[in-house]
């Protein structure tokens, strides 16, 4: 009986222990308004209630999976009293929502009413993507079927219905990808044209040459040693893809390109080499100075 007893336990806590851990990795999410050709993100909201109303269904349909979601007005609104963002166009706006969601993926709304005498249909189209790269995760049509009604919220709500389980599950798998593989940024060395240095320039301390450096680093310190380096020349290193891991360890807190950033920024102090780093559309630049 005591076996059976303790094997009982172990079973229990062994349950609760993978359900911590479906919960550490189910992603975050961030609902937002597909802006189309023409209309910007930051009126779209406020002018359109059917969007609105879409983006609230959508919503609740992660929610009601206990999926965690961050609401997008409240971000909206942040970045709004920021003056900076009334120059963006609207690429430049998109990619700013991007860096500040603060969530592991984005799913944005498309959003269509059609009316006609057989009945008013929604058509919601949702297309998830990994925040950090903008790479695309799962993409579905989702319509409400012919009704005779206005009530675009219950429309929307039966269009989100239809289709939400077979985005999630198409969702999931990818993002359990990212989970085990690693998430992904494109890396770029090049230099000042000040500077005095080339990758071929030899680093006293090291007793070796910058680019064998720098391709050690990267081999050594790329997630699962994944790197992908497309080319080296002597003024520059491209790197097709890094991984990084999705979660820091010791804070078990999500990982982003600025912690690539900071581990680039002080590999290359420690060779006393001074750099600048940008970093935009998915892609670290180092200037080295």
């Amino acid at each position: 009986m005591k076996i059976k007893s303790l094997a009982f336990i172990f079973f229990i806590i062994s349950c609760e222990l993978f359900a911590q851990e479906v919960r550490t990795i189910q992603p975050s999410i961030m609902v937002i308004p597909r802006a189309k050709e023409g209309q910007d993100l930051r009126t779209l909201i406020d002018e359109s209630h059917d969007m609105r109303v879409a983006i609230s269904e959508v919503q609740q349909g992660f929610n009601d999976r206990d999926y965690t979601t961050k609401d997008f007005v409240t971000l909206l609104k942040a970045l709004l009293r920021d003056e900076a963002v009334t120059s963006d166009n609207q690429t430049e706006f998109r990619n700013r929502i991007f860096q500040n969601a603060g969530t592991d993926i984005i799913v944005e709304v498309d959003f269509s009413l059609n009316k006609s005498t057989s009945g008013n249909l929604v058509r919601i189209i949702l297309s998830g993507n990994e925040t950090d790269s903008g790479n695309a995760l799962s993409n579905k049509t989702c319509e409400s079927g012919r009704f005779y009604t206005d009530d675009v919220g219950n429309l929307s709500k039966r269009a989100i219905q239809s289709c939400i389980d077979e985005f999630l599950e198409t969702m999931n798998n990818k993002f359990s990808l990212i989970v085990e593989d690693g998430k992904s940024v494109k890396i770029e060395f090049g230099f000042h044209q000040n500077s005095n240095l080339n990758m071929n320039s030899l680093i006293d301390s090291k007793n070796d040459r910058l680019k064998y450096l720098i391709e050690d680093w990267l081999t050594q310190n790329a997630y699962k040693n994944y790197v992908k380096i497309s080319s080296t020349t002597n003024t520059k290193i491209a790197v097709e893809d890094f991984r990084y891991p999705l979660k820091n360890e010791k804070t078990n807190m999500n990982n982003t390109p600025s912690s690539v950033q900071r581990d680039i920024d002080r590999f290359l102090m420690s060779l006393n080499v001074n750099a600048t780093i940008d970093y935009s559309n998915n892609t670290l630049y180092i200037t080295i100075e």
